[in-house]
C-alpha cells in the first residue's frame, strides 16, 4: 500500500493571508471625524440600515469613536467606557439591547442598533469563509452596565433594513452562545460554507426580545448591553490541494485539539473520524474538512487515474518457455483494453481484448516472420477516460 503523510494544519495556514472582503473593517477611513455620539455615518462604507421611510424620531444609531477627537466619542475616555482600539485609532460601538423601556417612546422598548457594510465582492457558493471581529465592553465608567448573549453577525444577499430601533428578524450565521462581558478585547470567529452569494454583512442582535439576556454586571447610567467593535474580517479560505493516484492512501495529522471531527464536503452530517490522525483511500477526488475546538480547515484531495502500461520491445515465440508471448510487463489502473498489431505494410496480424493472454506471434495460425511490428492499445483509465498507447515490438525466433 502506498501511503503519503501530510501535515494538515501547516499546509492550510496560508488562509490567514487572504484578502479581507470587508471594506474599512478597522473603521480607520472616514469622511469626517466624529464630534458626538450617533455619528456612524462619518465612517466610510458603514451603514446603520435604517429604513429610509422611517419618519419616527427613533433610530438605531451606532457610535463612531476616534483617538483624534475629544468629547463623548474621543478615545480612550469615551462616554460609553474607557477603551483603546485593538488596532489603529478608531472603533465602532453599538447597543445590543436594553432591558426596559429606557428610551423615550413606547416603540423604543428593547432598543437595539446594527452596523452594516457591503462586501467588496459576493461570496462564492460552496466556498469556505472565516469571519471574525473583536469586541469589548471597555472599562468603567460605563454608560451601559449589562451583559448580553445577543450579539450576532448576519451575511445576506440583500441589504437589511431596520424599522425604528426594533429587531431585524433574520437568522444570522453567527450568534453568541453566552453572555459577553470583558474589559479586554476578545475575538469572535466562525467558519462556514457559503450557501448563497452573500453581499452584505450586518452586526447586531437578531434574537427575539424574550430570548435575549440583558444581565446587570456593573453600575452604569443605563440598563443596557453595549459593545465596542474593531477589525471586522471576512476572508475566503483557499483550498490547498494534494494529489494521489487511484488506490493510494493518504494520512493527515490534525492540529492539537480536545475534539476532532473529520467530514467530507457534500456529506457534512456524516463524521468519518474523531481521531487526531486520519488515513483514507479515496476512490475519487474529495474535499476533506477538519473541525477542532478553534480550528476549521479544509483540504482537497485530487485522485488521478495514474494509468500505467509497460510493454516489451522484443519477444521470441520459439516455445522455449522464455519470452514466448507479447504481453504487458506492468499494468495498473487501466481497463477495457484492446490490443491491435499490424505489420510494416499496415496489415493487421493480431487483435485481442484479453491482453493477459498475450500475442504468440501467429496470424491466422501461422507464425509471423521476424521483424518489427507496430502495436496500438486502446483502453480507459479507472475514471473511463480514453487512452491510446502505441509502440513497436521486434519478433525474433520464427526462423
Amino acid at each position: 500500500m502506498n501511503l503519503r503523510l501530510i501535515g494538515f494544519f501547516i499546509l492550510l495556514s496560508t488562509h490567514l493571508y487572504s484578502q479581507n472582503l470587508v471594506p474599512n473593517g478597522g473603521f480607520e477611513d472616514y469622511d469626517n471625524l466624529p464630534s458626538n455620539i450617533a455619528q456612524w455615518y462619518n465612517c466610510k462604507y458603514w451603514s446603520n440600515i435604517d429604513d429610509p421611510n422611517n419618519t419616527s424620531s427613533i433610530h438605531g444609531s451606532p457610535d463612531y469613536f476616534h483617538e483624534l477627537v475629544g468629547g463623548p466619542v474621543g478615545l480612550p475616555n469615551s462616554t460609553f467606557g474607557f477603551i483603546h482600539p485593538k488596532f489603529g485609532k478608531a472603533i465602532m460601538g453599538l447597543l445590543v439591547i436594553s432591558d426596559t423601556n429606557f428610551f423615550s417612546g413606547s416603540s423604543a422598548e428593547f432598543f437595539r442598533e446594527y452596523i452594516s457594510c457591503e462586501l467588496t465582492s459576493n461570496l462564492v457558493i460552496g466556498e469556505y469563509y472565516e469571519v471574525s471581529l473583536w469586541v469589548s465592553n471597555g472599562e468603567s465608567p460605563f454608560e451601559c452596565g449589562n451583559k448580553s448573549d445577543g450579539l450576532g453577525l448576519c451575511l445576506s444577499v440583500d441589504a437589511l433594513i431596520q424599522n425604528e430601533a426594533k429587531i431585524v428578524e433574520v437568522s444570522p450565521q453567527f450568534q453568541a452562545d453566552s453572555d459577553l462581558w470583558s474589559s479586554e478585547w476578545q475575538q469572535l470567529k466562525f467558519n462556514f460554507i457559503a450557501d448563497s452569494a452573500y453581499k452584505y454583512l450586518t452586526i447586531g442582535n437578531f434574537k427575539k426580545n424574550e430570548n435575549t439576556s440583558c444581565i446587570y454586571v456593573s453600575e452604569a447610567n443605563a440598563p443596557c448591553a453595549y459593545y465596542f467593535i474593531d477589525e471586522v474580517v471576512v476572508e475566503h479560505i483557499p483550498v490547498s490541494n494534494d494529489t494521489i493516484c487511484y488506490g493510494e492512501s493518504i494520512q493527515f495529522i490534525a492540529p492539537q485539539s480536545d475534539n476532532y471531527s473529520w467530514r467530507i464536503k457534500g456529506d457534512l452530517e456524516n463524521v468519518i473520524s474523531t481521531d487526531s490522525i486520519l488515513e483514507i483511500t479515496p476512490l475519487e477526488s474529495i474535499v476533506l474538512i477538519f473541525e477542532g475546538d478553534s480550528t476549521f480547515l479544509e483540504k482537497r484531495v485530487i485522485v488521478n487515474g495514474c494509468p500505467e502500461l509497460l510493454m516489451p520491445n522484443v519477444f521470441t515465440p520459439n516455445n522455449d518457455q522464455i519470452n514466448d508471448f507479447f504481453t504487458f510487463i506492468k499494468k495498473k489502473n487501466v481497463k477495457d483494453i484492446t490490443l491491435v498489431v499490424v505489420n510494416r505494410w499496415g496489415n493487421m496480424v493480431y487483435q485481442t481484448n484479453e491482453l493477459s493472454d498475450g500475442w504468440d506471434g501467429k496470424s491466422n495460425g501461422d507464425l509471423c516472420s521476424d521483424g518489427v511490428y507496430f502495436w496500438s492499445i486502446y483502453c480507459t483509465d479507472v475514471f473511463d477516460n480514453p487512452l491510446l498507447l502505441q509502440g513497436t515490438v521486434s519478433l525474433f525466433g520464427s526462423e
